[in-house]
């Protein structure tokens, strides 16, 4: 034990007389030295805007989906649906007539487990919805005022695995998503872009997840629905898929 001890001081020793240097080599003559300041990391930039300018769209890689050519949609409102990923946040940019909608309800795959969650529209399970208005409507709910950025409520299923019932459980979470202002891009097409904090969510994503997107009138009616599969396909046993989408691992 004391060899130990005599071996150990004289080390000690060794490495303080190594350290040991003349105070006027130190910064600020011998005194603390001065820290130098992190670098600042590079503020990220997203390929989206969510300014209601839909150009951006044409510089990225999303996936989309559109009504189908032959046959007939159950729903047809919504017209066309995109959605990109990176690190940061995930991106939607929808297209529909907007005649008396309210609301979007966004359905997330978010384990990539077709057998997990609600069964909606889709042949596949839902764990995640968002849901909100990006209208205004009057006092009734019988007149569509302007439109307002999309703040929507998150939401867990709570049921049973490939239950059909509505048992989503409120998180009482917002602020994780937001919208431009939808706007007219021609006669009878509107047009909106959708920003989600992935941050945010109420559940980490699988590499590949699944959406899929409801929209409903003021009196909770649904009049679009995309991905879609024609009628007759469907009743003929055709597979009504989610919108597949890969999610790039966040920075950390």
């Amino acid at each position: 034990m004391i060899k130990k001890f005599i071996a150990l001081a004289a080390v000690a020793a060794m490495l303080f007389a190594c350290g040991e240097k003349d105070d006027t080599q130190k910064p600020n003559n011998g005194n603390d030295p001065i820290e130098k300041p992190e670098p600042e990391e590079p503020e990220f930039e997203s390929a989206i805007a969510i300014d209601g300018d839909y150009a951006d769209w044409a510089a990225v890689e999303a996936v989309t989906a559109t009504l189908p050519t032959e046959g007939t949609p159950k729903y047809t409102q919504l017209k066309t649906l995109k959605a990109y990923a990176d690190e940061y946040f995930i991106f939607l940019y929808l297209e529909y007539d907007p005649t008396d909608i309210r609301t979007i309800d966004l359905f997330i795959n978010d384990d990539n487990d077709p057998m997990t969650g609600h069964i909606n529209a889709w042949d596949e399970g839902l764990g995640m919805m968002l849901q909100g208005s990006f209208y205004e409507f009057d006092a009734e709910y019988t007149t569509q005022l302007g439109g307002k950025s999309w703040d929507p409520s998150m939401y867990m299923f709570g049921g049973e695995d490939l239950s059909t019932a509505w048992e989503w459980v409120d998180l009482g979470v917002g602020g994780g998503a937001s919208s431009s202002i939808a706007n007219m891009i021609d006669d009878t097409t509107a047009a909106v872009e959708i920003q989600i904090i992935r941050e945010m969510l109420p559940m980490p994503l699988a590499d590949t997840i699944g959406l899929g997107v409801i929209l409903e009138t003021a009196g909770w009616v649904s009049v679009g629905a995309l991905p879609a599969v024609a009628e007759e396909l469907k009743f003929e046993g055709a597979a009504n898929p989610l919108l597949s989408l890969d999610i790039p691992a966040a920075i950390e």
